[in-house]
């Protein structure tokens, strides 16, 4: 019995092992399964991971296609390049055809594929037949058994190249005294504009830290995104070809810059919606110059927050090429938004206090979130942002028992009519062409406070800061007549929210300090002589007349 029992065991013992045998085997060698859109049958494992015979020099010319290509722009091989795609074994996983279909995106794949993925591929689609051989060589030369990218032999280069995957570029791009002497400083932003640009010296423009070349965006290479010629030594021929780097940046952030090309700050939707509603439709298209000088200047795409100074103030490489995931707030918002919140927020303005949320050491962005690169969808203007920064996000809505004030007499009033300083207004702008060049002069500007009537639809409160904006009757009349046929419509005292929040101010020191104080409150002599009609509706009754701790 006991014998019998023996040999069962044994049996039954020596068929678990051959299963997990079997099962080992089928972990180490995986047998990718087929799909109607994978790109072709994929081969048994163990036929995938025999021996391949593949010339060196196809393999090596491979490589330098795959650099010359940037296609570390979306994959990485050993650690280096995006890691979100890594290619490493992946001549293993995929036989030739279908390493081919995923190459040049075949239509196949065109369900399988993320879109954006898919369109990109299709340029690859141009490549030479010698070019997609030996690249598609290159990556059946990726195996498991490869822990770096595999080449022929070391390739010996010049020297130059030494300092990085630049090629000459770093020769003197990373040479701050040669910069010095040829950068040229990019004209200055007019002191009648919105920018405001930080002194510094201006070779720093295109200084590059040759430590770049160790991070994940200096391996892409200067070409890779800038285009040229790395491998010239004459600056004109270097420069030759170049692009707008900023447009390969949907290659690894597809996502974000999908999402940005709809934000306000790209589309600058905001001054386009308010520039209509005085020109009207039949006018606009009249005031393209005016558009295309002045309003779209401000546009800010990716660089301007994460790596230069915005272009409005010449742009330039905020510091030796770096990326910055988080913008350096004071180089890049505060420069953009510099005569008003700006300023306002870092306390430039002489006899005036910084914000005191900057005080405490907080950045543009830890409110600002979902009005950047915006959410997917179009606005008219930045009070409609879903999600735009309130007071009330971190602080008790009125009324609250925080303070005496803070009662339901004043839960109609906006936060700024007491916790705001003043802040800057600007008037009466005018445009014009002189020699050629377009001109824009603000007619004048001061620091002020005004308190009045609300202008925005569905904004919570009713009596609100009031600053006005620098559009004039006749401000684009060198351009042609009539052409703000509704600037009446609207009026030019629009409701604000200054960033220069205090807890005390000089009219929340008491309940005299506001109501018994006219001068803060909009009225017919704050003006101007040819002032929009619509600036009536939001005077508010002089101050004298409003009773204390009354509703408004």
């Amino acid at each position: 019995m006991r014998e019998q029992w023996a040999r069962r065991i044994a049996l039954l013992t020596g068929q678990l092992v051959l299963l997990m045998a079997v099962l080992f085997a089928v972990m180490q060698n995986p047998i990718e399964p087929t799909t109607a859109t994978g790109g072709g049958e994929q081969p048994p494992a163990a036929e995938a991971l025999e021996h391949i015979d593949l010339d060196p020099k196809d393999i090596e010319a491979g490589f330098q296609v795959y650099q010359r290509k940037t296609c570390a722009r979306c994959h990485s091989i050993a650690g280096k390049g995006n890691p979100r795609n890594p290619l490493d074994g992946v001549g293993a996983r995929r036989h030739a055809q279908a390493l081919r279909d995923w190459i040049i995106g075949a239509d196949v794949l065109q369900t399988v594929m993320p879109a954006r993925a898919f369109n990109i591929k299709q340029a690859y689609r141009e490549l030479s037949d010698d070019e997609l051989d030996t690249l598609l060589i290159y990556m059946q030369s990726l195996r498991p058994a490869t822990s770096r990218p595999i080449q022929a032999e070391p390739v010996v280069k010049p020297a130059v190249v030494a300092a990085g995957e630049g090629g000459n570029c770093l020769t003197c791009h990373s040479n701050a005294g040669h910069m010095m002497q040829v950068v040229i400083p990019p004209a200055a932003p007019p002191e009648d504009g919105c920018a405001a640009a930080p002194s510094r010296p201006a070779f720093l423009n295109a200084f590059v830290n040759k430590e770049f070349t160790a991070t994940v965006h200096g391996e892409i290479g200067c070409t890779g995104c800038h285009g040229g010629d790395a491998s010239a030594e004459e600056k004109k021929t270097a420069h030759t070809g170049m692009k707008v780097a900023e447009a390969g940046c949907a290659d690894c952030h597809s996502e974000i810059v999908e999402l940005h090309d709809s934000s306000l700050h790209n589309t600058m939707n905001g001054m386009a919606h308010a520039l209509k509603l005085r020109s009207g439709e039949d006018n606009y298209h009249k005031l393209g110059t005016v558009w295309n000088n002045d309003c779209a200047s401000c546009h800010a795409g990716c660089s301007d927050c994460h790596l230069t100074l915005p272009t409005a103030v010449g742009g330039g490489l905020i510091k030796g090429h770096a990326f910055f995931k988080r913008p350096p707030m004071k180089d890049t918002c505060a420069v953009c938004h510099g005569s008003r919140a700006g300023a306002e927020y870092l306390g430039q303005w002489q006899g005036y206090e910084a914000d005191v949320h900057y005080e405490a050491s907080m950045h543009c962005v830890d409110c600002h979130n979902n009005d950047l690169h915006g959410d997917g969808q179009t606005y008219t203007n930045r009070w409609q942002v879903s999600g735009r920064p309130q007071c009330t996000d971190c602080h008790a809505a009125l009324p609250n028992k925080t303070t005496k004030a803070h009662d339901i007499k004043h839960q109609d009033v906006s936060c700024q009519v007491c916790h705001a300083q003043p802040y800057q207004n600007c008037f009466s702008c005018h445009t014009s062409m002189k020699e050629g060049e377009y001109q824009r002069r603000a007619g004048h500007k001061r620091l002020g406070f005004k308190i009045g009537r609300n202008t925005v639809p569905g904004y919570p409160y009713s009596i609100v800061t009031l600053r006005n904006n620098p559009v004039a009757r006749n401000s684009f009349d060198h351009f042609g007549e009539k052409l703000l046929p509704h600037f009446d419509d609207y009026p030019t005292w629009k409701t604000t929210a200054p960033h220069n929040i205090r807890r005390v101010t000089k009219q929340n020191r008491s309940c005299d300090s506001c109501h018994g104080q006219e001068k803060l409150f909009l009225q017919e002599s704050d003006l101007e002589p040819q002032s929009s009609d619509a600036n009536q509706d939001i005077i508010t009754p002089p101050a004298r007349n409003l009773e204390q701790g009354a509703q408004y």
